[in-house]
């Protein structure tokens, strides 16, 4: 393992390259030692967390970063702004494929309240100034 995190820290940015506690037993080693909740980390547009179903087993949790989801929002009001005066079909197809996009990518299980936001946000940049 240590020669592996040697190439490691020559190899990627040591801003960004680091190694953290995540697993099955991340929680209660860290509550052991009173280091609070396991840490987090972002990954392809998601968030990852250690998480527990409702049966009590350990499962990672994808979470959509709020990075990117307010970037996307905000590029979808500024295209909306641009497509303003457009035929309302027109719009309406391409806000469609919009969230389409996003609901492809992004729907995975547990991460409904972010689709849930996205698309109130997305049907919300529209009425807002």
């Amino acid at each position: 393992m240590y020669g592996r995190w040697c190439d490691v820290q020559n190899f990627g940015c040591p801003d960004k390259t680091r190694l953290l506690e995540f697993g099955r037993f991340a929680a209660q080693n860290r509550r052991r030692r009173g280091d609070g909740k396991p840490e987090t980390f972002d990954f392809l547009g998601f968030t990852h967390m250690c998480s527990r179903t409702r049966n009590g087993k350990f499962t990672v949790r994808q979470k959509t970063m709020r990075k990117k989801m307010r970037a996307k929002l905000a590029a979808v009001k500024q295209e909306l702004r641009r497509r303003m005066h457009r035929n309302i079909r027109e719009v309406g197809a391409w806000l469609r494929s919009v969230l389409q996009g996003h609901y492809r990518y992004y729907a995975v299980p547990r991460n409904s309240e972010a689709l849930g936001t996205f698309a109130t946000g997305s049907s919300r940049c529209g009425n807002a100034s």
